[in-house]
């Protein structure tokens, strides 16, 4: 091993918190850096419960430093090639080894007046929404996923006076999960007054509502569609069709020796397919090519990963949620209100693992979202 091999880090996300720890763990000489555009750590799962007023703003985000003491650089990475990684300042960073944690972002579909939706997938979204739903708006919701459900349970059961519309262009709630999930989700969010439609095409969208095949709703757009990888452009390497970096079983991009990615923005393989993106598959898979880097490093042989999704949670916030453990669905009256206390058990778990649990009890600088707006503009 060189006497100080440096690392570079893109994104400051799960799957980057948890291979700066593990990195750090490894080998506390190691010049470790991480480009995040925001210089902060995104709490993906507590979006929808800051946006829709029933979470604080701080649950939003918090500065990276919380968590490690890597070397932090705001900026945005352009390319990455021959070992360097070049800014969207003009600068370069020199790396012995990459590690791709970039992360999705909302999809854009070819919808008329798709730039007048707002999204949810960052604090600044999700700080938007709650002022918009502050001033007693009605929002429509565009996406019956596990975001959109979210967001909609958050703001029904919120101090919010607002009307909420979800809309869902298959013909039900939380598609692609046990039916039961969305049949209860159904039933919970309509009993908060919620407007469903389901079987609806959008067919434009507009800043005062959005219009589908069968009628307008009137409201604020928030669009939770689905969710994009940040890979193109990034790195000459093989994508999936959802835009994903290719991985081989160690977490290696396809094509080359020193750069791996985990998290959202690979397509880490699970048998005949590859996994969903979760914050389950993104911890681990941080943690493994944490370790990966480390044993090349050392000249070790290579570890495969050990990935793993035990199901999904979908908290709708007002002590009533859904979920799937196991392939055990929780669906049922009563049972539903265990699911935010598995939610948040999860969520501590997750930070107790990024090390930032002495940091939940303590004050830290307001999320500055005019700030984060400049930087992604």
């Amino acid at each position: 091993m060189s006497e100080r091999p440096s690392v570079v880090i893109v994104g400051g996300g799960t799957a980057g918190v948890h291979a700066a720890r593990m990195l750090r763990g490894l080998d506390r000489v190691l010049d470790l850096t991480i480009v995040e555009p925001t210089g902060q750590h995104q709490f993906l799962t507590r979006l929808a419960a800051v946006a829709g007023g029933v979470a604080s703003p701080a649950d939003a985000a918090r500065p990276l430093s919380d968590f490690t003491d890597s070397t932090i650089l705001t900026d945005r990475v352009a390319e990455i090639a021959n070992g360097r990684v070049v800014l969207g300042s003009g600068s370069s960073l020199s790396a012995d080894h990459v590690i791709l944690t970039a992360g999705a972002e909302p999809t854009v579909p070819d919808i008329p007046g798709i730039e007048n939706a707002h999204t949810l997938r960052t604090a600044s979204d999700a700080l938007g929404i709650r002022a918009v739903a502050s001033g007693h708006h009605s929002v429509v919701i565009i996406g019956g996923g596990a975001a959109g459900c979210q967001l909609a349970g958050a703001l029904a059961s919120g101090p919010f006076d607002v009307f909420v519309t979800l809309i869902e262009a298959s013909g039900k709630l939380l598609n692609g999960f046990n039916p039961l999930l969305g049949q209860r989700a159904f039933e919970i969010l309509t009993s908060r007054g919620v407007s469903i439609w389901t079987g609806r095409s959008v067919t434009g969208i507009s800043a005062e509502g959005v219009q589908t095949a069968n009628g307008h709703a009137t409201g604020f757009p928030v669009w939770t569609g689905g969710v994009r990888a940040h890979a193109n452009g990034l790195i000459d390497a093989p994508v999936s069709p959802d835009g994903r970096v290719v991985v081989d079983r160690f977490g290696r991009v396809l094509g080359f020796e020193t750069v791996f990615a985990a998290g959202d923005i690979a397509a880490h393989p699970a048998g005949g397919g590859v996994h969903a993106m979760s914050a389950q598959v993104a911890s681990k898979a941080g943690r493994g090519v944490a370790v990966n880097v480390m044993q090349q490093l050392r000249g070790e042989p290579l570890s495969p990963l050990e990935l793993s999704d035990l199901g999904w949670v979908v908290d709708l916030s007002g002590g009533q949620g859904v979920a799937d453990v196991i392939g055990l669905p929780i669906a049922m009256p009563g049972l539903d209100r265990l699911v935010p206390f598995l939610h948040d058990a999860i969520d501590l778990r997750n930070v107790v693992q990024m090390g930032g649990v002495g940091h939940l009890f303590s004050p830290s600088e307001p999320f500055d979202a005019a700030a984060n707006d400049r930087i992604h503009t």
